[in-house]
């Protein structure tokens, strides 16, 4: 579940009903913006920002000095580099972000910020200017691709790239991975499916106060027509769930059926719907 905000929203709402809040590529921000941010992310609050965030003021004059650095764990001379057509990021150690990536070197987005760091560590690193598509393995550059910065409570992931831009002209999948495993660290999913495709979608919504869940699922899933002619069924949907405990009862609504339940080590409570056509519905009572 996910909210689209403004700014409104994050100078006068609260902001603690959120794990983590993404900031793709925010430039012009407000001193209030910022500060509220500051509070946000040092009373525990999750942060993803991208490229310029922050670079600018709210009427778009540029800052000597990103709002957000001591935030991001960045300092930034200001210097955009690129076009980059060749060019590539490379994990610097062992990173979580990269989990599910195939390929050691990860393209790079076509610009990004030069920053230092300032107190944040190194994820990523951007390789150095190649001179053709096949000029052979790059080396490693000083400039920072992905910082991971401790800010109070709070965790940060900065990275220097526009790597919204990159996600929206050329869909890499390296792209979304990345983005995905950052806010799964920061707001790790309360529900989990397996053996489904993308298309399934989810919905978890509460009544009675939380104790008794509707978990809502959708499957987009069709032949390779459009408009969509048929929905193909799935079978044996895997549903992890994280939750306190073992619910007392887990039963679907379309399809009336009642499902086994149980908790595996790592906390989660899992249960499998035998078939589901266009819509199911989930009910677990706490």
């Amino acid at each position: 579940p996910f909210d689209v905000i403004d700014d409104v929203t994050l100078e006068k709402e609260n902001l603690s009903r959120y794990e983590a809040l993404l900031l793709p590529n925010v430039a012009c921000m407000s001193e209030k913006t910022a500060a509220r941010l500051k509070e946000y992310v040092g009373e525990g609050g999750g942060l993803i920002a991208t490229f310029e965030t922050s670079r600018y003021d709210d009427t778009g004059n540029r800052r000597d000095e990103l709002a957000l650095s001591e935030v991001l764990g960045v300092s930034s001379p200001g210097r955009i580099v690129g076009p980059k057509r060749w060019d590539y990021m490379k994990a610097h150690g062992k990173t979580p972000l990269t989990v599910g990536l195939e390929r050691e070197l990860v393209p790079s987005p076509e610009f990004h910020l030069q920053v230092k760091p300032a107190g944040g560590e190194p994820l990523l690193r951007f390789t150095t200017p190649l001179k053709g598509e096949y000029d052979g393995i790059p080396k490693i550059s000083e400039d920072l691709a992905v910082v991971e910065h401790r800010y109070g409570k709070g965790r940060v992931f900065y990275c220097a790239a526009d790597l919204g831009n990159g996600i929206q002209g050329y869909h890499l999948s390296e792209f979304l991975k990345l983005a995905e495993n950052a806010v799964s660290e920061l707001a790790p999913p309360r529900v989990v499916l397996g053996n489904v495709p993308s298309s399934v979608e989810t919905v978890l919504r509460s009544q009675q106060k939380g104790r008794r869940l509707l978990l809502h699922l959708i499957n987009f899933t069709g032949e390779m027509t459009r408009p969509i002619q048929r929905v193909v069924p799935l079978e044996n949907v895997r549903v992890s769930l994280r939750l306190a405990n073992v619910p007392q009862k887990v039963f679907t609504l379309m399809q009336p059926k009642v499902l086994k339940v149980e908790k595996g080590v790592d906390g989660m409570v899992r249960f499998m719907l035998p078939r589901m056509d266009e819509y199911e519905v989930i009910v677990i009572e706490q």
